[in-house]
Formats: structure tokens, C-alpha cells, sequence
């Protein structure tokens, strides 16, 4: 929850002085070694539906993208797949 608060305050704000005070070099490379010991895995069918979902959102936006119009990309892919692995690790 902290570090949440503290990305969304940054983002936000800019750095300042009490957003850079709550997390201490100590802390984030803790947070950070901690982390890396997770290996979230998500099941094979909702890598498959994932997918499959991610390829018909393609075919759909192919005809229609013009200038300043959303269309899906591999990032798009990538970061429900991360927020799926988040997801399972917090369950």
C-alpha cells in the first residue's frame, strides 16, 4: 500500500522532499530482493484465453486504427499478463 501511495504521489507531484523520504535505499533494495524469490505462474487456460482475446482485439482494431485512435499492441499483452501473475501472487 505504501509503495502504491508513493508511485501514485510521485507521478503526481513530481519528487519532493516527502516522497523520497518514505523509502530509503535499505528498504526498496529489501523490497526488491524479497520480490525476486515470486515466480507467479497463471494457468494454461487463461494464457490461452489471454491470447485468444488479444488476437481478436487485433483483428478488430487492423481495419479501423487511424491517426489517434487506441489499437492493442504486444505491450497491451504483456501487461494484463504481469497484472494476471500480480493477481495470483496476492490470492
Amino acid at each position: 500500500m505504501m509503495l502504491a501511495n508513493h508511485i501514485g504521489y510521485v507521478h503526481k507531484n513530481g519528487l519532493s522532499e516527502k516522497a523520497s523520504s518514505e523509502f530509503n535505499t535499505k528498504f526498496l533494495r529489501t523490497y526488491i530482493a524479497l520480490s525476486k524469490e515470486f515466480e507467479p505462474k497463471i494457468s494454461e487456460d487463461l494464457t490461452s484465453m489471454l491470447i485468444e482475446r488479444y488476437i481478436q482485439r487485433r483483428k478488430i482494431y487492423a481495419d479501423k486504427v487511424k491517426e489517434g485512435d487506441r489499437y492493442i499492441t504486444t505491450r497491451n499483452l504483456l501487461a494484463l499478463i504481469r497484472l494476471c501473475q500480480a493477481r495470483v501472487t496476492i490470492l
